[in-house]
């Protein structure tokens, strides 16, 4: 009965910080939780994102909004045995070091609705960066995949 209750307990703090987080801007621009559990909004520079994607059903309903809505860019964050991560910090710049989008992902997946052009993209997991430059957007969809060797915990005794 204490294992539910604190089960319970840290699922409330869960949610209640994801809230803080994009009530205190957190995530750049206008952020909002959809009724399918995904983030979506607007960077200042305009760039519309969306993040999440925690359960199957939920990643597949983010991959037709993502083709419904044109998106260019997919960040598929996973750990090196393809865990997915989430709490993911990721800036996206232009060509010109300007920072387009600085989010924090809610879950595996980012999709971002960039123009053509060349960018910078920087993926930030327990401190370890993964950078990819010059990224091309053209047509079509671009897929990047960071990838962080996880630390097992020590087992206890």
């Amino acid at each position: 009965m204490l294992s539910h209750r604190i089960n319970a307990s840290l699922f409330v703090l869960a949610v209640c910080g994801l809230f803080a987080l994009c009530a205190a801007g957190g995530w750049a621009g206008e952020a909002k939780m959809d009724e399918d559990g995904i983030v979506k909004g607007k960077s200042e520079a305009g760039i519309a994102y969306m993040h999440g994607g925690v359960g199957v059903v939920d990643r597949q309903k983010m991959e037709e909004k993502a083709k419904a809505k044109g998106f260019t860019l997919k960040v598929n964050c996973a750990g090196t045995n393809r865990e997915y991560l989430a709490n993911v910090h990721i800036v996206i710049s232009g060509s010109d070091g300007d920072k387009l989008l600085d989010v924090t992902t809610s879950g595996p997946w980012l999709y971002a609705k960039l123009p053509a052009g060349s960018y910078d993209v920087t993926a930030t997991f327990n401190d370890e960066k993964k950078s990819f430059a010059g990224v091309k957007i053209d047509k079509g969809m671009v897929v990047l995949q960071p990838r962080w060797v996880l630390r097992e915990e020590p087992p206890s005794h």
